[in-house]
């Protein structure tokens, strides 16, 4: 009888212990499942979340301070009733630092204006090579 006893145990053991593992096999798999919603095994070998920075990261705009560009070429067009030539001259007679005038891997961007309500900004991009697919343009319009 303690025998039997003995093996009750053990098997309500053993399954209060698989009951256990399943929820947490299930909790791990809902957790790995993409930002697209769909269960790949690449997610299994790279984590939801070396995944997820690698799409923000593929996805990711140009990140400079365009509203403080914006307001200092208002302010040198306002001063001299012109857009600016040049980077250089925007941040002389607009007030703009250095950094709202370069993209985000610190290639300046170079001015040129389309119409008069309209500036073209152009920057090398991410290879700092001109005419190559990766370059960054804006237009603003005035």
């Amino acid at each position: 009888m303690k025998t039997a006893l003995k093996w009750i145990a053990i098997i309500i053991a053993l399954l209060i212990g698989a009951n256990a593992g399943r929820s947490l096999y299930h909790k791990a798999a809902k957790d790995m499942v993409s930002t697209d919603g769909k269960h790949d095994v690449i997610d299994h070998f790279i984590g939801k979340t070396a995944l997820d920075n690698y799409l923000e990261i593929e996805n990711e705009r140009d990140t400079f301070n365009l509203p403080a560009l914006k307001t200092g070429v208002m302010m040198f067009q306002t001063q001299h009733g012109r857009f600016p030539r040049t980077v250089a001259e925007l941040e002389q007679g607009g007030g703009v630092s250095p950094d709202a005038t370069r993209d985000r891997f610190g290639n300046p961007f170079e001015l040129r204006a389309l119409d008069n309500r309209t500036l073209l900004l152009h920057s090398a991009g991410k290879d700092k090579i001109k005419g190559t697919t990766d370059d960054i343009e804006y237009r603003l319009t005035f």
